[in-house]
């Protein structure tokens, strides 16, 4: 109806300025039927030698009324202008090619002929307008596809951000990979000195049964217990600082050595205070054992406050470990929804891409 409508108002404005009939436009006949029947305020719409604002003018004097001329002139029973009159043209394709052929018949060969060029002209116009706007639809359409995608893949991308920093988490594989390696060597680590503990432990009642039973020596008095207890209590802060390396302190560490050195020293002089061993015809054995008791024990000791850092350690890595586990399903969803948004925006983005081009 469009392409019609706008056919017949063309066709009318190009008539309407001519100043008298012309062969190949339009008749003397036609020109001067059209003449009487057209109103002056019509004719005045006319600007001398300005067709666009001539069409304007006139396209814009249109209401929807029965009574205003023009729309009775494209919408009833004008044999030249009306709509009806330019819809009897017979379009039909030729064979299967892509070219229509277009038949037209009036009583006026220039109308005829001028009929047929506005509206091929008119037809081309409104079908690249309409397949442009499409197009301009389409790849907006598009666009506003690919932005939504977009967003969503950023969304995505932001909580894995979120979710390793809340989390500590670099490299999740790797850490995961080092822990585990960790843990690997905390269990050999804690068997070694597990076995070490046990045979220190067994030597060390063996040497006091022995000791105790054979020359009456008492290694629970209160001097004894009391040197040994600062003496663990110094053992297990060297042990931990030696296994809990990242958060040992080198002058606090130097600092115990030097204690354990000094309450062993101060344990040995104890012991070798206990009996004078010049005055005992095995004096020499005595002090062997009671060296061998005093080895034993400082071994002893430090296996046990190993142990028990050790064991601290693998409480901490156990720890790391649980929380490591449940953090690598979730990682692992938010990935996957990466990739799928990634998938999504790389088709909206080369279909959009495309519809450009």
């Amino acid at each position: 109806r469009s392409v019609l409508e706008e056919t017949s108002l063309r066709l009318f404005t190009m008539r309407l300025m001519l100043n008298s009939s012309k062969k190949g436009i339009i008749s003397k006949r036609s020109f001067s039927d059209l003449q009487k029947i057209v109103p002056d305020e019509v004719k005045q719409l006319v600007v001398i030698d300005n067709y666009e604002e001539s069409l304007l003018n006139i396209s814009n004097y249109i209401e929807q009324d029965k009574n205003n001329f023009l729309y009775g002139l494209i919408n009833f029973d004008h044999p030249h202008y009306s709509m009806k009159a330019i819809s009897d043209m017979q379009v039909k394709r030729l064979s299967s090619s892509d070219i229509m052929q277009i038949s037209y018949q009036a009583d006026d060969p220039g109308i005829c002929f001028q009929t047929l060029e506005i509206l091929v002209d008119v037809f081309f116009e409104k079908y690249s307008n309409m397949k442009r706007n499409q197009t301009s639809a389409a790849v907006e359409y598009f666009e506003l596809q690919l932005e939504e995608v977009t967003n969503k893949l950023r969304n995505t991308e932001k909580r894995l951000l979120e979710f390793n920093t809340r989390n500590e988490i670099i490299n999740y594989y790797e850490q995961t990979k080092h822990i585990s390696s960790q843990q690997e060597k905390i269990e050999i680590k804690l068997q070694d000195i597990q076995l070490e503990y046990e045979a220190a432990n067994a030597v060390l009642k063996k040497l006091e049964l022995e000791i105790n039973s054979r020359y009456k020596i008492n290694f629970r008095n209160a001097e004894i217990l009391n040197i040994r207890e600062d003496l663990i209590k110094t053992s297990s802060g060297l042990a931990k600082a030696e296994i809990m390396k990242e958060n040992s302190d080198d002058d606090e560490k130097a600092r115990l050595i030097l204690q354990k050195e000094k309450l062993e020293l101060v344990l040995k002089n104890k012991i070798d205070s206990l009996y004078f061993y010049e005055r005992n015809s095995q004096g020499i054995e005595i002090k062997k054992l009671l060296d061998d008791w005093l080895l034993t024990v400082v071994q002893y000791e430090s296996a046990d406050a190993r142990l028990a850092a050790m064991k601290e350690k693998k409480d901490e890595f156990m720890q790391l470990y649980r929380q490591y586990a449940p953090l690598g399903a979730k990682l692992k969803r938010i990935e996957r929804e990466i990739s799928v948004n990634e998938e999504e925006y790389l088709g909206w983005y080369d279909t959009t891409l495309s519809r450009k081009k």
